[in-house]
């Protein structure tokens, strides 16, 4: 960001990112029949309803930010194969 907008306050600009960021679907679903998402299907989802009702934004810090929904996002995000399934 310095090398591009050496004038930009970088602070701003990684705020601006981290809020859009924020507000993108935590998941798609093609031809209603396959989830698309970057990291894999949470333990906790029974189904597609569950991740249609996480609010967005979602705030990890936010006092009242539900768990649930907090561990659903995880694992929709970061979750790592696994040969179980």
């Amino acid at each position: 960001i310095e090398r591009c907008y050496p004038n930009a306050d970088r602070n701003l600009i990684l705020f601006n990112i981290n809020f859009v960021f924020d507000h993108l679907p935590l998941a798609a679903i093609l031809s209603d029949q396959v989830l698309l998402c970057h990291g894999g299907i949470s333990q906790f989802i029974k189904s597609r309803e569950d991740i249609a009702q996480i609010p967005r934004p979602l705030t990890w810090l936010a006092p009242e930010t539900n768990v649930f929904h907090i561990s659903i996002m995880t694992d929709i995000l970061w979750a790592d194969p696994s040969k179980q399934i």
